[in-house]
Formats: C-alpha cells, sequence, structure tokens
C-alpha cells in the first residue's frame, strides 16, 4: 500500500470539515511510516480508523467515550499514541488480516485499552473463523464482554466446539438477559446442561446437526437460567419446578415440546409452551391426562401425545384434533380431513359433543379403503358425512361399509351438481336476457338515407349514429341531446353535428335536430344551448338548401 492510495482513500470520506479531513490523513501516516503499526493500515481499515480518530478527538460522542490515559488533546496524533500504549507488549501482527476491521471497529465503540488488551490476548481472533469474527461487529458489548470471559475462563477444557456454541448463543441473546454471572452460567449450561439435551435427542438426530440448531440452545440456556435463579415470572420460589432437578425436567419434557416451545390447538391456541402451567406440570412429572388443559386427552392420546417426532410439522394444525384422530387409528389422508372439518369448540361440553359424533366415524374411515381415495375424492365424501353429522339427528354409520357410504356420497354429490348446474343454467339464461336487453339499449341506428353530410372549409355536418355519440356530444357542448337516443333509434329524429377542425383537432360546435317526417330542422344548439353564431348559422342554411331540409328557424 502506498501514500497516494492512503490519499485517495481518505479523500473519499466524509468529514465535517477539511481541516478534519488533513488532520485524520496526517494520524493515518504517522502509522503508516511505524514500522511496528504499519500492518493496522489497509484498504478495509481506513473508514474503521476514521471511527476510532474521531472518537479520540471527541466529535463523535455516541458512546460519551472519554480519552485513553496518555493522549492528550494538543498532541498532533492521536491513533499513533493509542495503539502504542494498547501495544505496548504485543505485536499488531499478532491479528489476523481478516480481522483488522473489526478489532479497530471494536477500538472505536470501547477505547478501554484495558478492556481492548483482554480482549486481544483471549485469542477469541485466532480461534474463530471469518465469518464469525465479522459478526463480532454486530455484538452488543454486554454480550462481547460474557464471551470473552467464557473464552478466558473454558478455553483449555473446552472443545472447539463447545467453544462455537458458546460464541453462537451470545450472538443470539439480548443484552437484558446478561449479568456479571452470566459467563460462567453459559459456560456450566455448555459443559452440563447441553450434553443431557444431547443425548435427549441422540436417537433422533445427530450431535452435529443438534449443534447447529443454536436458535434452540439459546432458548433453552434462558430457560435453564430461570430455573436455576429462579427468575419465573409465575410461579413463586417454593413451587415444586425449582425443588426438580434440571436434567430430570429435560427427561419429563417430551421432545416435541422441547423443539417448538408448545403444542398448538385451533385458531392459534397454545399450552405446554415454556412458562406455561402445562410446562410445569410435565416438567414436575405430571401427566398429560392430569394436566391443567381444558382439552381432556384420553390414555390413546396422551400416548400419541409423548411419541410425536421432535420434527413434526405441526404448522396449521390443531394438535389435538391431529392426537384424536390418531389415537384412533387415522391414517394421513384421514387426518388431514379431519383438520378440515372437524370443529374444535373451546367449549369443553360442546368439544366433548363433536368428539363422540366424530368418533365412530373415524373409526370407520380408518382404512386402506379410505386412504386410497386421494384429496380430490376425498373433500366430496367429508362435506358428505360432515352433513349427515349436522342435519340428520339419526345419521350412524354402523351397519354400513366405506363402500356403501361412497355410494351414498356420490348421489348425494350428484343431487348437489344437479342443483349448482340448474342455478348455473338459471344463471347463464338471465345473463343471455341481460345481454339481450343490454345489446336492445345500445342506441345504434342507421343513417338518415335521404340527407348526406356536408363538408365547408375546415367545418363538416355528420350525423350521429350511436347512444355514445349522443352522450360525447352532450357532454361536451353541455346540454341534454344524450337524452335522445329513443327518438333517434326509432327513427322520429336525427342529430347532426357541425364540426370544425383546426390543428389536427376536432371542436364541436352546433347539434342539430331534424324531424325526419317532414324531413326540417326544428331544433339547433350551441355550448349550453346558446344560439349558434352567424357563421356557424351560415354553413347550416348552405347545407340545408343543398338537401332540401325545411323549416330553417333563424
Amino acid at each position: 500500500m502506498e501514500k497516494q492510495i492512503i490519499h485517495r482513500l481518505v479523500k473519499k470520506l466524509n468529514f465535517n470539515a477539511k481541516l478534519d479531513q488533513l488532520s485524520f490523513e496526517r494520524d493515518v501516516l504517522s502509522l503508516f511510516e511505524n514500522d511496528s503499526m504499519k500492518s493496522l493500515v489497509r484498504k478495509n481499515t481506513i473508514q474503521v480508523l476514521k471511527d476510532l480518530y474521531l472518537s479520540l478527538t471527541g466529535v463523535q460522542s455516541t458512546f460519551q467515550i472519554a480519552l485513553s490515559e496518555g493522549i492528550k488533546k494538543e498532541e498532533p496524533n492521536y491513533l499513533l499514541p493509542f495503539f502504542e500504549k494498547l501495544f505496548k507488549d504485543e505485536d499488531p501482527r499478532i491479528i489476523k488480516v481478516n480481522a483488522l476491521e473489526v478489532f479497530i471497529l471494536l477500538c472505536s465503540k470501547i477505547v478501554d485499552q484495558d478492556y481492548l488488551m483482554r480482549f486481544l490476548k483471549s485469542g477469541i481472533l485466532q480461534e474463530y473463523s471469518l465469518d464469525r469474527i465479522q459478526s463480532l461487529k454486530y455484538f452488543y458489548l454486554p454480550n462481547l464482554e460474557t464471551l470473552i470471559q467464557v473464552y478466558d475462563e473454558n478455553k483449555n477444557n473446552f472443545s472447539s466446539q463447545q467453544l462455537l456454541l458458546a460464541f453462537d448463543i451470545l450472538k443470539l441473546l439480548y443484552p437484558t438477559t446478561l449479568d456479571k454471572e452470566s459467563g460462567t452460567h453459559l459456560a456450566f449450561f455448555i459443559n452440563k446442561i447441553a450434553p443431557v439435551f444431547i443425548a435427549r435427542f441422540e436417537t433422533q438426530i445427530s450431535e452435529k446437526e443438534l449443534l447447529d440448531k443454536v436458535d434452540r440452545f439459546a432458548e433453552w440456556f434462558m430457560i435453564w437460567r430461570r430455573h436455576y435463579l429462579k427468575l419465573e415470572e409465575n410461579i413463586d420460589g417454593d413451587h415444586d419446578y425449582y425443588k426438580q432437578d434440571f436434567e430430570t425436567i429435560i427427561k419429563y419434557i417430551p421432545e416435541f415440546i422441547w423443539w417448538n416451545n408448545g403444542l398448538y390447538y385451533a385458531n392459534g391456541d397454545k399450552n405446554y409452551h415454556f412458562g406455561s402451567d402445562g410446562f410445569y406440570h410435565l416438567a414436575t412429572g405430571g401427566s398429560i391426562r392430569k394436566a391443567p388443559d381444558r382439552h381432556h386427552f384420553t390414555r390413546r392420546m396422551a400416548k400419541v401425545f409423548v411419541t410425536l417426532p421432535f420434527d413434526f410439522e405441526q404448522q396449521g394444525k390443531d394438535m389435538y384434533v391431529y392426537c384424536y384422530g390418531k389415537s384412533l387409528g387415522a391414517g394421513p389422508l384421514l387426518l388431514d380431513m379431519l383438520q378440515q372439518f372437524m370443529r374444535h369448540s373451546p367449549n369443553h361440553i360442546e368439544l366433548e359433543e363433536e368428539l363422540e359424533k366424530w368418533n365412530p366415524i373415524i373409526q370407520k374411515l380408518s382404512c386402506e379403503t379410505f386412504e386410497e381415495l386421494g384429496q380430490e375424492a376425498a373433500i366430496p365424501f367429508m362435506g358428505f358425512l360432515y352433513h349427515c353429522m349436522r342435519d340428520k339427528p339419526d345419521f350412524t354409520v354402523q351397519r354400513r361399509t366405506v363402500d356403501a357410504l361412497l355410494r351414498e356420497s356420490e348421489a348425494y354429490n350428484e343431487r348437489l351438481q344437479q342443483r349448482v348446474n340448474q342455478r348455473a343454467e338459471a344463471q347463464r339464461l338471465r345473463a343471455l336476457r341481460m345481454e339481450k336487453k343490454r345489446k336492445e339499449e345500445i342506441a345504434y341506428w342507421s343513417a338518415h338515407g335521404m340527407i348526406k353530410p356536408f363538408e365547408y372549409q375546415d367545418y363538416v355536418i355528420v350525423e350521429l349514429l350511436t347512444k355514445n355519440a349522443l352522450e360525447q356530444e352532450g357532454n361536451i357542448l353541455n346540454h341534454c341531446v344524450g337524452s335522445y337516443f329513443k327518438k333517434c333509434k326509432n327513427k322520429v329524429s336525427s342529430i347532426w353535428s357541425l364540426r370544425r377542425f383546426e390543428n389536427k383537432k376536432t371542436f364541436r360546435c352546433v347539434t342539430i335536430e331534424i324531424f325526419n317526417k317532414t324531413q326540417e330542422i326544428i331544433q339547433m344548439s350551441a355550448r349550453f344551448n346558446s344560439t349558434p353564431n352567424k357563421e356557424h348559422k351560415q354553413i347550416i342554411e348552405s347545407w340545408a338548401k343543398r338537401e332540401k331540409i325545411r323549416g330553417f328557424l333563424f
């Protein structure tokens, strides 16, 4: 890198004053000319060096940063003394080239020399990959402090995977959830609690795949921490939940709940999520059948619930309906249909009545015959059954085979289709009548025949032969000729328009009505029903004489 390149790069930066830019460039050159600090000046560090410079000179007060000890206002340079003090016992070249930008950016935010040296000596910049180092720019400062603490205290006894997990968890957490003990807590969680979670899922997902799900571990860390410190908001410190060993809680809670943070019911209603009464009940060894849930689970439903695959896709599903159908032997197609047709009432009594109605139907349809139908055929069939359940109190599927029910469904849906076809035919005929009426109302008619159009210099007189033409004439000249279409259509009158052409534009001048029976002009109007001017009258008179039009009114 050459001085000319530094000059060009500095010139591209924005400063409040030219003098500030010159001072900054001098400061950067002082770094560049120092053999031990030269490595700090690179194309990708110029911008962050500027941020640090502004912090040191007090121009940038966002972080309310005081000048570090040993840097005086009257000194011509700020960057060089800062880094000389920072690296008094270290070589700047210990920082990987690709990590320089990140480190200098952190200097501009923190400035505290002891803190920065602690960060530098921690080895974090050497341990992690480039993409993780780059993400340090987005860390909250309390999270960065916690990371340094975890790394300092555990770099010799943590595996690389554990160090990566600590890094990625802290990247996700809000700083308000951390305190001075968070580093110790996180280290304990990674060393003691995370392996229990890994063992909980070992038959479902590999350790490597599980450790990639950092958002899950971040959430589990916060749950463990709230349990450890007794921080749950809706239970007191004497609750049995706090008395239960957390490793045991991990085993009590089904994998599905750990992975999905709860079970969704109808309309987005959720239970057994972290911090809920249902979660505490399960965490203390309680059975789902006795859980504080208005939705009663049968023994079979409870078995379905606790054996749900951890990654089962529940989005858009009512999991209570799913567990109910699955407990009765429903196959995939029937389970999908139940989501569309079963009504999950929040009222306990109404829900029991609904389940009682569906129970024999689900048992009847839990067979290959139904599953082979496919979605397209299953939907009208389920619609037929729902109709029978709702509108036929005595309906039963007992002593009816699935094939017999399918035949009844086909007959029912055929009748429905006939009604639909009849309505469609009636609608089609109604549309035809309306179209015929509309065409009848579309006013268009043939030309007069006995009277011809007229041209004179820039003027023409033309006959108006459609309703639209009449309406346009009336709208432009602001009179009521638009309502004359019936007279024109019935050949009572004919309407003519005197127009002038100028610069390729048409100007309407006068509207003329001729009574066809006597072939005479009975009225003519200019704008706003005004009397035509002399020139227009003369043109109309010439036309009238030529066409032998009588009754010319002037």
